[in-house]
């Protein structure tokens, strides 16, 4: 995942967005219509937007937001203006895996790495269904591996794949910490 561009500065997201952070929801403001480019444009604009929640849902679960020429996660900046500072260089991470829950109880200041050690389930064409399991078809047993600090660490070849789910579900405790317990095996 490459690392998010600087958010506009936090007192024009102000301008533009109320946030309600329980629910985790930007609405549109309205604006003077002395920043649109015609008064036209601005009354167009307003009728259809003031007081709406702001974003377009993506495919990918995530709720992207147009300002200008940029489009912008919607996460990052709740995040911002939640916390009274722009998150560039880091990541923001849904707790709870669910990118439509912008909640700020739900989301945290994380690295990548830290990010990726919960990103979703297994892979498709994973034959055991769970992360970090795959079938060794030579030695024909569940081969059980987890990532940390950017290598593979293998935890051996498993006949019986309650086994290898529970070396992964030990190793990802271990080694992830808070971040282990979404998607353990």
């Amino acid at each position: 995942m490459t690392l998010a561009r600087q958010l506009p500065e936090l007192g024009f997201l102000n301008e533009l967005f109320s946030l309600d952070s329980e629910n985790g929801v930007l609405y549109w403001k309205e604006r003077p219509l002395s920043t649109f480019e015609s008064i036209h444009q601005g009354k167009v604009w307003i009728t259809q937007n003031a007081g709406k929640a702001a974003g377009t849902p993506l495919p990918s679960g995530y709720i992207r937001i147009r300002i200008g020429k940029r489009q912008i996660m919607a996460h990052r900046i709740i995040f911002a203006m939640f916390n009274g500072f722009d998150p560039v260089g880091f990541e923001i991470d849904h707790i709870d895996g669910d990118r439509k829950n912008n909640s700020v109880s739900n989301l945290r200041l994380v690295t990548s790495s830290e990010n990726k050690m919960n990103l979703g389930g297994a892979k498709k064409g994973n034959k055991s269904g769970f992360l970090n399991i795959n079938w060794h078809s030579i030695g024909k047993k569940w081969r059980a591996e987890i990532t940390v600090n950017g290598k593979g660490l293998y935890l051996g070849l498993f006949s019986d794949i309650n086994d290898a789910r529970e070396a992964v579900k030990l190793s990802r405790e271990k080694y992830y910490g808070e971040f282990s317990s979404r998607y353990s095996a």
